[in-house]
């Protein structure tokens, strides 16, 4: 239930604040809640669409490493809308969730600026890919395991022998499956 804790806080307060009023009680609480949750849903795509990545100025010494987990939704057929976003943010390794095979043509468009993929979208209920500017020495995913799914990217010398894991849970309302992830 933590995915809806923000909704069930506003029916709450809603249906709280309706209490006190002396007639449409019930039409109060409910009007709050539309509203609410008509706020809830907005105000992602409000603030998305007008944040900017992040600027990194690194110490003289240092090197700069840009990791990104993108979600990319499922259901989320926008090719175009998720290599916009993934050149927005110009990561050096980035890890996609949620990863079906319908999105294939992601990869084939990312190509060129991050010639190393790898994903497991092989595995049976494990939709994720690791896409990279620099070599990935060593992959590795699992889904029908006792765990999440998850891949583990390694790479080489030039960044260390860094190692990236994405993992992505199953959610409410598969809760057996989700307490033994």
């Amino acid at each position: 239930f933590a995915q809806f804790s923000y909704q069930f806080w506003l029916v709450a307060i809603a249906f709280g604040i309706a209490f006190f009023m002396p007639f449409a009680r019930v039409l109060t609480g409910i009007a709050i809640t539309v509203i609410g949750l008509l706020v809830i849903g907005i105000m992602p795509h409000l603030t998305a669409a007008s944040y900017p990545a992040p600027e990194v100025k690194p110490p003289a010494d240092h090197r700069v490493l840009r990791v990104m987990s993108f979600n990319t939704w499922l259901e989320n057929a926008n090719v175009d809308g998720i290599v916009a976003e993934v050149e927005r943010n110009d990561p050096d390794i980035l890890v996609l969730l949620e990863f079906g095979n319908e999105k294939r043509a992601v990869l084939d468009r990312l190509k060129a600026r991050w010639p190393y993929q790898d994903d497991c979208r092989h595995l049976d209920h494990c939709y994720m890919a690791v896409v990279s500017k620099f070599p990935i020495a060593d992959f590795e995913s699992h889904a029908a395991w006792v765990g999440p799914p998850m891949v583990r990217a390694s790479f080489g010398k030039e960044l260390g022998g860094l190692t990236v894991i994405g993992t992505h849970t199953i959610r409410f309302p598969y809760m057996r499956a989700q307490l033994t992830q």
